[in-house]
């Protein structure tokens, strides 16, 4: 029976692969061959004699496998076991958009009575989001084939395998400014709470960031580009209450993060937009002096010390935030041509957890010799970091996961919690 395995393969596809100046048939089947072929198609892959472009994967892109063979004979589609692809973690889908963070496990999709690590399909799709450090990945399939005369032969296997690529030179790094308020100039009941300082314009928080797009040593070609940019979570936690009895806050329900406004992030400023671009093995960098790869982000809360709350004014004398940051670094790769994005997902790659704690208080100053807002802050508390540095993303686990997006949270009215 050794003539059906030798002539029985898998058919790995990277379902778009990026656009790569190339024109090399493989076994007479080409992945994509230029950018002007759309749909890519099947083909043997072997990391056997070296890697090469039709061997190479980067994190990020789709591999989507089948089983075929050549001789006279057909896959018995109901019989194809897949184990669990190896050679870093891997995803069904990871979805990102303003509404939705979520990560599709392979258990989330495909049937596996065996376990976790065994899934029946007729063929197998996923994403790798990291590699190896001999960066060979691979996966293998049992299966059975019959012939025209109906016999069946069970218990055949293939295999595939591949190298992987993923960024390099990641890092991402973060500085602080104080926390500040300021006063209505027209109206000294209205002030601003921020992390950030107006006077000399400073940003609360300011992230660098460096990356180096993945690339095939020793070939050109422009797998591996693609796009870089930011992502941040948050739940917050605001209130503010009057001499009396009531509190109110804005909340992320049960402290649960959520999208901070959307993404992606870019570089914190409204509506930019921002995105960088990168071509394979391209490094971008925050000291880049014409486009640097860096965001930031300055919280605020308006202080109103008599709001109309059911058109009945209230006196609100203190406010209080005790918000939590995840700040992330994230590439995608190039789909088909190398600016399209499809069938490709974001990958986060570096973090940054910070917070935001602060208070404001309408209270006496001898100095002004009136009433102001202020900060009353507790002498106890810990002192708060004013550098940070990020940390790998190396689990899906990590990845950050949302239901909602805190921009619909802050556009919500305060609701009384006493």
């Amino acid at each position: 029976m050794s003539f059906l395995t030798a002539e029985t393969y898998l058919l790995p596809r990277y379902d778009p692969m990026p656009y790569a100046e190339r024109d090399v048939p493989f076994a007479g089947k080409t992945e994509l061959d230029d950018q002007n072929v759309e749909q890519p198609v099947f083909a043997p892959r072997t990391t056997t004699g070296g890697q090469t472009v039709d061997n190479t994967v980067v994190v990020g892109q789709k591999v989507h496998a089948k089983v075929e063979t050549s001789s006279k004979v057909s896959v018995d589609i109901n019989s194809i076991m897949w184990n669990h692809p190896y050679g870093g973690d891997v995803v069904r889908n990871y979805i990102t958009n303003d509404n939705v963070g979520e990560v599709v496990k392979l258990t989330d999709v495909y049937y596996h009575p065996g376990g976790p690590s065994s899934y029946f399909n007729e063929d197998l799709e996923f994403y790798y989001t990291s590699n190896t450090p001999n960066k060979i990945g691979g996966l293998n399939a049992t299966f059975n084939l019959v012939d025209d005369n109906g016999k069946f032969y069970y218990g055949l296997n293939a295999s595939t395998s591949f190298y992987i690529e993923a960024p390099k030179g990641v890092s991402l790094s973060a500085a602080r400014t104080s926390t500040n308020i300021y006063t209505n100039p027209t109206n000294a009941e209205d002030g601003l709470l921020i992390l950030g300082d107006l006077v000399n314009p400073t940003n609360g928080m300011t992230f660098n960031a460096t990356i180096t797009a993945p690339s095939i040593p020793g070939i050109w070609s422009n797998i591996g580009a693609g796009e870089v940019n930011f992502l941040q979570t948050v739940a917050t936690d605001m209130k503010r209450s009057d001499p009396g009895s009531t509190t109110q806050e804005i909340k992320s329900p049960d402290g649960k993060m959520e999208l901070d406004t959307e993404f992606p992030y870019g570089d914190g400023k409204p509506d930019s937009n921002k995105t960088w671009t990168l071509d394979a093995g391209e490094p971008r960098k925050f000291s880049d002096p014409y486009d640097p790869l860096k965001t930031v982000d300055s919280p605020q809360i308006p202080l109103e010390l008599n709001p109309k709350v059911d058109n009945v004014k209230r006196h609100y004398t203190t406010y209080e935030v005790d918000d939590s940051y995840v700040m992330y670094l994230m590439y995608r790769p190039n789909g088909n041509n190398e600016n399209d994005n499809k069938g490709s997902i974001w990958i986060p790659l570096q973090q940054i957890a910070w917070t935001w704690k602060a208070d404001a208080s309408w209270v006496w100053s001898d100095y002004y010799s009136k009433l102001i807002w202020d900060t009353v802050s507790d002498p106890n508390a810990p002192s708060v970091p004013t550098s940070y540095t990020g940390t790998s993303v190396t689990s899906i686990t990590d990845f950050p996961t949302w239901e909602s997006n805190v921009k619909v949270r802050l556009k919500e009215d305060w609701q009384d919690i006493t």
